[in-house]
């Protein structure tokens, strides 16, 4: 592994060093510099976009290469000839799946971009369901005032604590997810997701769980959330297909590495003819 403060600086060194068959570029503030370099070194390499910014037109102009994305819809932010393949996160079930005792619905990231005012509403008006708010720091909601039936926890190294209590993952972002990787991970487990159908969410639950509109009232989360957790043949089906979905779905490893190798396999051909 190499790592510096200045990477666009030391990539020609690395690439020396290493000699890869083809670089898969991540993304983040400094792509263009990257893919400017590359280029230059007329190194085979995929851009893998899996974050809500697309690159600006001048690093799309700057050179013709190829995109994968992690989803369906970060794949519309660019021109159909430009995407090569869509590879969702790879989702490693050993990591994730746990036993659980399906108690709480679990919200990640308590955050108001992530629909804190949504998972708070539900809290309030169903008192009768416990809710554990996962926390990404130890200071998130430290000092807010909170529904009785509402329990802080976290930050967890092993967020299979977490896991273990939940009975449904609650996902109602406002902002746009370009996958939805707690969907995938919670899925390992069987639990299924009741989400907003900002970004890609609605492709990570896929058939495992309920998908409602970004801006829809309150009252239909709290119908959605009743179709889910008061109704038991409901609720056993969408864990089922969770279940089916960590194991055979797009997130399984076997499924993301057979499509990474053929692509980076396609890209070595490509750049040799």
């Amino acid at each position: 592994m190499t790592r510096a403060w200045n990477p666009e600086t030391s990539i020609g060194h690395t690439i020396t060093r290493f000699q890869p068959d083809v670089c898969i570029l991540q993304g983040g503030v400094k792509a263009s510099a990257f893919i400017k370099k590359l280029t230059s070194l007329s190194q085979p390499f995929l851009y893998y976009q899996h974050n809500p910014q697309p690159l600006d037109k001048k690093a799309l102009d700057s050179s013709h290469f190829f995109i994968i994305t992690n989803s369906t819809y970060t794949s519309s932010f660019y021109a159909a000839d430009r995407v090569l393949e869509i590879i969702p996160p790879i989702v490693e079930p050993c990591l994730y799946k746990t036993e659980t005792d399906s108690s709480h619905i679990l919200f990640v990231n308590p955050a108001p971009h992530k629909g804190l005012d949504i998972a708070l509403d539900l809290a309030h008006q169903r008192l009768d369901i416990p809710f554990l708010f996962l926390r990404q720091t130890r200071e998130q909601l430290r000092s807010e005032t909170l529904p009785p039936n509402v329990r802080l926890c976290g930050p967890y190294r092993d967020t299979r604590k977490a896991y273990g209590r939940a009975g449904l993952l609650l996902a109602p972002s406002q902002w746009d997810e370009t996958w939805g990787r707690v969907v995938s991970e919670a899925q390992c487990t069987g639990i299924p997701a009741l989400t907003s159908d900002s970004g890609g969410l609605p492709e990570a639950v896929s058939n495992g769980g309920l998908c409602v509109p970004r801006h829809a009232p309150y009252t239909d989360w709290r119908c959605a959330l009743s179709k889910i957790w008061d109704n038991p043949a409901q609720y056993q089906q969408l864990s089922t297909l969770s279940k089916f979905n960590s194991q055979r779905g797009p997130c399984a490893p076997g499924s993301v590495i057979k499509k990474m190798m053929h692509t980076t396999h396609f890209i070595q051909k490509t750049y040799k003819t």
